[in-house]
């Protein structure tokens, strides 16, 4: 396992032990991190026993045990799996139900850079809900702007290289909801819990991130 990687989950596994019953949102972040956890001992497994190491569509050996563990995890988190009814549910409800939808997206992802961007903004996210700042929604979506405007141009390059292996393949980043109409279907989650997060963007990156996107994809439409 990659340094990067296994220095986040390391850092994940302290996360379950050292939450108490009253530390702030905590029916969000200790599923997620034994859901991580979980989720590389079930890769773990895969490769030990020479199975692909992503599931994908197609191979049921390999997806069974992945959509099983999504959907325990889905069940245990169904508070906060839909940004509406999770941000009536608490006043953050969305900003939660969006990292959730992005750290479930971490089984389509092959790579570890790739994994790694999802695990360490969970961290980001925990660090700052259990801090003694007053939270606040502004500083929600900065911490969400930040990571996309970051990585924006990693995601565009990533998706360019996956699309000439499979035009119609599909990741959980909302970057690319509305941007890419042929991006693909979920062989995971279902077209409901999709379309759900299709405005989440909206929520954190607005006209501001507009033209540093176009930048980044017009220097990618060049290259390729």
């Amino acid at each position: 396992m990659g340094e990067r990687r296994n220095s986040a989950l390391e850092r994940i596994r302290e996360i379950p032990l050292e939450m108490r019953e009253d530390s702030p949102y905590k029916e969000v972040f200790r599923p997620l991190a034994f859901f991580f956890l979980d989720y590389f001992k079930v890769r773990e497994n895969q490769e030990a026993q020479s199975l692909e190491v992503t599931a994908v569509e197609g191979n049921t050996d390999a997806s069974v045990p992945i959509s099983s563990l999504l959907e325990r995890y889905q069940k245990e988190l169904q508070d906060f799996l839909y940004p509406g009814i999770a941000k009536e549910r608490n006043s953050f409800g969305d900003f939660f139900s969006i990292l959730i939808f992005l750290s479930f997206g971490i089984v389509l992802e092959n790579e570890e850079e790739a994994q790694s961007r999802i695990l360490e903004l969970y961290l980001q996210l925990y660090l700052y809900s259990q801090s003694d700042e007053a939270m606040e929604r502004s500083r929600f979506q900065d911490i969400f702007y930040s990571h996309f405007y970051d990585y924006c141009r990693d995601f565009l390059e990533e998706r360019y290289e996956e699309e000439e292996k499979d035009p119609f393949l599909y990741r959980n980043n909302i970057l690319f909801f509305g941007w890419m109409p042929y991006y693909g279907s979920s062989p995971f989650f279902s077209k409901d819990y999709v379309e759900s997060h299709q405005r989440d963007a909206a929520i954190f990156l607005g006209d501001r991130f507009l033209s540093h996107l176009y930048q980044a994809y017009e220097q990618e439409e060049k290259l390729w």
